[in-house]
């Protein structure tokens, strides 16, 4: 923490603020509020979802849907920018003027306001997205990212407390986050969906050609990205990789996969196996980032991510060269992102967030003991208790 010199005021001067040291306390209120913010967000998700899946758009970027997507993000803005500054004012440092857990929704912020952007730059140049491209093209899946780091802030909040939490009304607020992060990810995934898609399972619902096959195409992307994605963390779980394993296993996998088939039946495609191998190479070099024995969780998150979407990105773009894809931009990019997305978020499960350790106090409060005491005597209180007992 730096420190402020003392400076006497002179005449017409005025006397420095002392700087606050830590978090501002964090309140159920504010996360409540937080919570509801990030709820209109969500509403907004998916009035426009429903809006595109019934044609109910048009060629304009500034529809109603937009509208209530995006005056949502902008109150969510608002309130995380205005508490950033009160706090800020008031002497803390500006990495922690929100309570802990909450400079990523700001964040999360910045990046939707940066997604909607692009998306209207990517209207104007590619046209109005239709049926599983609206899910997949890739500015809303950066409005997606966003708001998934934003929706998780009170989940992030909560997970970094130490004190006791137990109870709806204590966890309803980390609960209540992860349904909003549940339900983002969700609608961006609607595709593969069967609830969402009830009416193909009934007699008479059987789907037309290009449909079928664009649902199909999706799902062999994203299910080897997460088979792929699965066994290389699962490895780096428990080992430290040798330079050249993830290059041995994609590229060997993928020589055996395409023998399998496509050799006979892709023609002329063998150049598609570097795929494999850029991926392969990247992950290797990626992988000098993850110290053991503790792994380095950035360094982690970006393999988890790279390894999946450069595979994939590389893949499409050596078959748009040597001879076309029949597939939308919207698609095959998109698509591409998603892969890394579900690598990303594998890899929360193979090395999730610390925990907060065992009896270090709230952010911003003294330790306190049953009796009220706070401050070292809390602390010393339960040993001088066992002493009495020994005694």
């Amino acid at each position: 923490m730096t420190q402020l010199e003392h400076v006497e005021p002179g005449l017409g001067s005025v006397a420095p603020r002392a700087r606050r040291k830590g978090y501002p306390a964090a309140s159920r209120n504010f996360d409540l509020i937080a919570l509801a913010l990030a709820a209109w967000v969500l509403l907004g998700g998916y009035a426009d979802g429903i809006a595109h899946v019934h044609g109910a758009t048009d060629d304009s970027f500034f529809t109603p849907f937009h509208l209530l997507l995006y005056s949502g993000m902008l109150a969510k803005g608002i309130f995380l920018a205005g508490m950033q500054w009160r706090n800020v004012s008031r002497g803390h440092h500006w990495l922690q003027a929100l309570p802990r857990g909450y400079l990523m929704s700001l964040v999360g912020i910045v990046l939707m306001a940066t997604g909607g952007f692009l998306d209207f730059l990517w209207h104007g140049a590619f046209g109005i997205e239709a049926d599983i491209e609206a899910a997949v093209s890739p500015p809303h899946l950066l409005l997606a990212f966003s708001a998934l780091v934003f929706m998780s802030g009170p989940l992030r909040a909560l997970w970094g407390r130490a004190e006791a939490q137990r109870g709806r009304a204590q966890l309803f607020p980390a609960i209540a986050s992860a349904l909003l992060v549940y339900s983002i990810c969700s609608l961006f995934t609607q595709f593969v969906h069967a609830i969402s898609w009830v009416e193909l399972f009934t007699p008479g619902g059987e789907p037309d050609e290009l449909l079928l096959r664009d649902h199909a195409m999706t799902a062999k992307v994203i299910f080897p990205a997460l088979l792929m994605s699965a066994v290389l963390l699962l490895l780096l779980r428990r080992w430290a990789l040798p330079f050249g394993a993830v290059t041995f296993l994609l590229v060997t996998n993928s020589a055996l996969m395409f023998l399998l088939r496509s050799a006979s039946h892709g023609g002329d495609n063998w150049l598609v196996l570097l795929a494999p191998l850029v991926a392969g190479l990247l992950g290797d070099l990626l992988l000098r980032g993850l110290q053991r024995p503790r792994i380095a969780a950035l360094p982690l998150r970006a393999f988890a991510f790279l390894v999946p979407f450069s595979y994939h990105v590389v893949f499409f773009v050596i078959l748009q060269w040597t001879g076309g894809i029949w597939w939308s931009i919207h698609m095959w990019t998109g698509v591409s992102v998603l892969a890394g997305v579900f690598g990303l978020a594998l890899s929360f499960v193979a090395v999730p967030p610390p925990l907060p350790p065992e009896g270090s106090p709230a952010p911003g409060r003294e330790p306190q003991d049953r009796a009220g005491r706070t401050g070292e005597s809390a602390w010393q209180a339960p040993a001088a208790a066992r002493d009495t007992a020994r005694r």
